[in-house]
């Protein structure tokens, strides 16, 4: 009734004890703690595009309450003579762009650090 175990039975044992050893192993803290790290830069790095888009729109929305031109080269207000509109993107065009991919980045580490936590955490 009760043999020796099949080889397939043996591979099995073999595969859970290996992902028990991995789950328990130092590096899962190291790992855990790079997911947090990263998740944390990221989100730094969406926290100073936003204060730089934020900072430039409160300007923009002052200058034009106070019946002013916007001149986007010089980044003042104009009461004299009209500027034409630069859209945000138009004069930087790479921080849409970072700001996806650090939000990205942010979210999937933030994932990961999730799931790279054992079961009994």
């Amino acid at each position: 009734m009760f043999g020796s175990p099949s080889e397939s039975d043996m591979e099995i044992y073999r595969q859970l004890v290996i992902c028990a050893a991995i789950r328990s192993s130092p590096n899962i803290k190291i790992m855990r703690r790079f997911f947090l790290v990263l998740a944390i830069a990221a989100l730094a790095l969406v926290g100073w595009l936003a204060w730089g888009y934020g900072r430039e729109f409160l300007a923009v929305d002052s200058c034009l309450d106070s019946s002013g031109s916007f001149d986007y080269v010089t980044m003042t207000c104009d009461h004299t003579e009209n500027h034409p509109y630069s859209p945000y993107s138009q004069r930087h065009p790479i921080a849409p762009a970072m700001a996806v991919l650090a939000g990205s980045a942010a979210v999937c580490s933030l994932v990961g650090c999730r799931f790279s936590r054992g079961r009994s955490e």
